[in-house]
């Protein structure tokens, strides 16, 4: 009995930690910022960078300046490329073996080389013709959807947003639109930037119009103007950091689904659906 009640209470604590470790892996989850760090510069060339990292850089996807690759990388091993990598190493590997084909067999003759090439032309012009045939059906139905187009869709999709309820929620929505945008905007922004127009007054008019905005006023944010400019200039050396919580877009998501204005437009807009594609 001794033996049963010992291996009962090892079983429990082993339970107890790992309820505990789940726990502790959704708080980080629902906490922990997911941070993003953009740099963008346009000197001679037009260079961008950025990082963006969750769990305090476990998690993180990175575009280094002067590359095209974007890695996603786990506890620092990069595991996938998403963007730029299998392209750039079959054109390095074809310059490095310019006498050899890709999948290693001896470069071919010319005659046979000429009589692909031919091979090539005629399935480029059926092509050709195919895409010809494919857009005059295309352009055949799109004459039959006009015709089909008639003003009682028109009167069914105004009535729709015109109606008080779908008002309100268009409302809901666009604020919820907006306080989601003001909370995923930088908390940093620093930058100098020269702009210039080629014409002093048009350059004047410029800046009198970004003037407009408020993040010219941030502290670290310079924009100077180029009147001696005799060409459009554009000259760019900015960063931008900021962060995005996991628990405020949950939040979010669960007062959408709680509102009965989206529910009951979400509604509206299906019964519209029906309504168009029975006419």
């Amino acid at each position: 009995m001794a033996y049963f009640l010992a291996a009962l209470k090892v079983l429990g604590l082993i339970i107890v930690c790992i309820i505990g470790l789940v726990l502790l892996f959704a708080a980080l989850v629902l906490w922990m910022p997911v941070r993003y760090h953009v740099s963008v510069k346009n000197q001679t060339a037009f260079v961008y960078s950025f990082h963006i990292f969750w769990l305090a850089g476990l998690v993180s996807v990175k575009k280094d300046p002067f590359s095209s690759q974007t890695w996603l990388r786990v506890l620092g091993i990069p595991l996938r490329c998403l963007s730029g990598d299998s392209q750039d190493r079959n054109r390095k590997q074809q310059k490095k073996a310019p006498g050899k084909r890709p999948d290693g067999g001896e470069k071919e003759s010319g005659d046979h080389r000429r009589g692909e090439g031919q091979g090539e032309k005629k399935s480029e012009k059926e092509a050709q013709k195919q895409q010809g045939r494919a857009d005059r059906a295309k352009g055949g139905k799109s004459s039959d959807m006009k015709k089909s187009f008639s003003f009682d869709i028109v009167s069914t999709i105004i009535e729709f947003i015109r109606d008080t309820d779908n008002k309100s929620a268009f409302r809901y929505v666009f604020g919820e639109f907006w306080d989601l945008l003001c909370y995923l905007g930088p908390q940093k922004i620093r930058g100098r930037f020269v702009v210039g127009t080629g014409d002093p007054s048009s350059t004047g008019i410029l800046i009198g119009i970004i003037s407009l905005f408020p993040v010219v006023y941030r502290e670290g944010v310079t924009v100077r103007p180029d009147f001696e400019a005799e060409e459009a200039v554009f000259q760019a050396d900015s960063e931008m950091k900021g962060r995005i919580r996991v628990w405020y877009l949950a939040c979010l998501a669960l007062r959408l689904y709680r509102k009965k204005e989206l529910r009951k437009l979400w509604d509206n807009f299906n019964r519209m659906r029906g309504q168009l594609s029975q006419g």
